[in-house]
């Protein structure tokens, strides 16, 4: 008998045509306020018992790891087909969610549900049916909405700032941490899109609905590196042409790191989420099934399955997991990278010349870490650097991170390349930084006047015990003054003569005396401040203390300057009940000791 097709328990599955392991499925409703998503879960928790065979088999696995030329299933084929959707009608975990027009959900349910009608189909039949001029089903406007709804979904993500990318023509797009990764030939069209943003959705929702109910469960954590730049720079790399090459995605990898479980809640940097979990693939990973079983608990009333311990134990042993995977895999690709090196090393000059830049930046790495280059390699650097084709991560390996008398030749081409394009040296310096996590620190002083700015730069990099430290350098501008402190940081780092040079000349040091009294119309913190930014005053410090009652307080300003023609340290403090006007007292207190200083010193000719 034929079942009358109802909307409320019907879901489009979409996955590999010849996927055996369908464990979500979605239906979209277009209401006048947004949109009805319902989101079907495979109800793996009624067919894997906690502590089963088939549950200590899937603890122990973690997860269905896809091999190009088998798949390793996380659970028993028998119980994964028991549990999959289908066709047939089979419980689920059902999560509802109301989506407003602006992509905001806005109402999030959970409760036990049946698909009657499962609709399987994939990633091509699904991108299909939203240009198809005729509908052959009701889930080809049903897909039109989602893919409505996944739109509005992503526009603000993006607007949120979450770490976010679709370059399906190219075949790329960021996972969860931010990081892109290549997409699958048949998922390079508008489905993708619309399952990644329904489960980050529902995802999500599951989430905060545990946290309204103070519910621990395997939340989803993803922290940013300590010396990540600014979000905004994060965004900007995204949208750059260069996101897909290797040495981003390295940067990013180590930047961004990877993603974690845990009981409590961190946060979700990469979707930048207040919260997150995994939720939707209880077929393929053992942490979403842990957190249906205690979230489908919730929903009959019951008690968790798992104590808090207990869920740390299993966040621990999934994270570890993670972890030794992941560096077994990047051993055995920095293996195979090597070794690949290594040979085209061996083949000559003519294998290098026709490498491209990827390739040759391998191979120049792999040599520069592992010793004396071959002459057919400093050969190619010089050639590469005459044709203009050595990208600036080239010049840093073998400008900066190379020893020996076999690579002197490159290195000294490599210097001459610098000081021809001086801004080339500014990044250079700034990529060793971030390879040995060394940020450059500049030091800039104006030592000019309004009618002749100039600008003196020292650039530092501590590596460790060893302190590199430029040149002090003169320029008629910041950048200039960087470029050439750059340029001289980068010869003595590579132990060459300085190419270097001062592009303007340094102004006398100040008479003793050249202090400016303040006047009615200047500020005298400012002339303080400017004082010091022309060298005339050193070692400026201000300090602050607060006494009396805490409704009322009095504050202390004590500042503290030496002079630099003398050597003389002057000392003045004031008080007022605000700290702005202690600071502008504690000034002017300041100049007139030194005016006083000045009128008291002995004056010849």
């Amino acid at each position: 008998m034929t079942r009358a097709f109802d909307p409320a328990a019907a879901g489009v599955m979409i996955d590999r045509a010849d996927s055996a392991d369908r464990d979500d499925a979605f239906w979209v409703e277009r209401i006048s306020s947004g949109w009805h998503v319902r989101v079907h879960i495979a109800d793996v928790a009624r067919v894997i018992p906690a502590g089963s065979p088939a549950d200590i088999q899937a603890a122990g696995r973690g997860w269905t790891v896809y091999l190009p030329d088998r798949t390793i299933r996380m659970l028993p084929a028998d119980r994964q087909d028991a549990a999959a959707l289908g066709a047939a009608p089979v419980p689920t975990c059902l999560i509802e969610l109301h989506v407003g027009v602006d992509g905001a959900v806005e109402r999030a349910r959970i409760s036990r549900g049946r698909l009657r009608h499962g609709i399987a189909m994939s990633h091509r039949e699904a991108a299909a049916a939203l240009t198809r001029p005729i509908d052959l089903g009701p889930q080809d406007q049903m897909l039109r909405d989602a893919h409505h709804l996944a739109l509005a979904l992503l526009a603000r993500r993006r607007l949120s700032g979450a770490l976010v990318l679709y370059d399906l023509e190219r075949g790329w797009a960021t996972g969860e941490s931010g990081v892109p990764r290549p997409v699958s030939e048949y998922e390079r069209n508008a489905a993708y899109i619309i399952v990644q943003e329904l489960m980050i959705a529902a995802n999500e929702a599951v989430a905060r609905w545990c946290i309204e109910r103070d519910l621990p469960i395997l939340f989803r954590n993803h922290r940013v590196g300590a010396v990540a730049p600014p979000r905004e720079q994060l965004l900007d790399d995204l949208t750059a042409s260069a996101v897909t090459s290797a040495v981003t995605r390295e940067r990013l990898t180590a930047i961004l790191r990877r993603a974690e479980y845990g009981p409590q809640v961190g946060g979700h940097y990469g979707l930048n989420l207040a919260a997150y979990t995994h939720a939707t693939s209880p077929l393929r990973r053992y942490a979403d099934l842990v957190t249906q079983r205690i979230v489908l608990a919730a929903v009959d009333g019951r008690p968790s399955p798992y104590s808090q311990g207990q869920l740390q134990e299993i966040a621990t042993a999934i994270n570890t997991r993670a972890r030794e995977l992941k560096d077994r895999k990047s051993q055995r690709l920095k293996q195979a990278a090597t070794d690949r090196a290594h040979r085209r090393l061996r083949d000559g000059a003519a294998e290098l010349a026709g490498l491209d830049a990827a390739a040759f930046h391998r191979v120049l790495k792999t040599a520069a870490r592992e010793g004396d280059p071959p002459p057919a390699l400093v050969e190619e650097i010089t050639r590469r650097a005459d044709a203009g084709l050595l990208a600036p991560r080239d010049i840093c390996w073998a400008l900066l991170r190379t020893q020996g008398e076999r690579w002197r030749p490159a290195r000294e081409r490599l210097c001459r390349l610098l000081a021809d394009d001086p801004p080339l040296a500014v990044t250079v310096v700034a990529m060793y930084g971030q390879l040995t996590g060394a940020d450059p620190l500049w030091e800039i002083r104006d030592i000019g006047t309004v009618q002749q700015p100039l600008f003196a730069v020292t650039v530092t990099l501590v590596c460790g015990d060893t302190v590199h430290t430029s040149p002090r350098r003169i320029g008629p501008g910041k950048r200039e003054g960087r470029q050439q402190a750059a340029l001289g940081l980068a010869a003595a780092m590579a132990g060459l003569p300085d190419a270097s040079q001062d592009l303007a000349e340094e102004p006398a040091p100040p008479a003793p005396g050249d202090i400016d009294q303040p006047t009615v119309h200047k500020n005298p913190i400012m002339t303080v401040n400017e004082h010091t930014q022309k060298g005339r005053l050193r070692d400026l410090r201000w300090d602050f203390t607060s006494h009396g009652p805490g409704h009322e307080p009095d504050h202390t300003c004590t500042v503290t300057a030496t002079c630099a023609a003398t050597g003389a340290e002057f000392v003045a403090s004031a008080t007022a009940a605000r700290k702005a006007d202690a600071k502008t007292q504690a000034a002017a207190a300041l100049l007139d000791r030194l005016t006083a200083a000045h009128a008291d010193a002995p004056h010849t000719g």
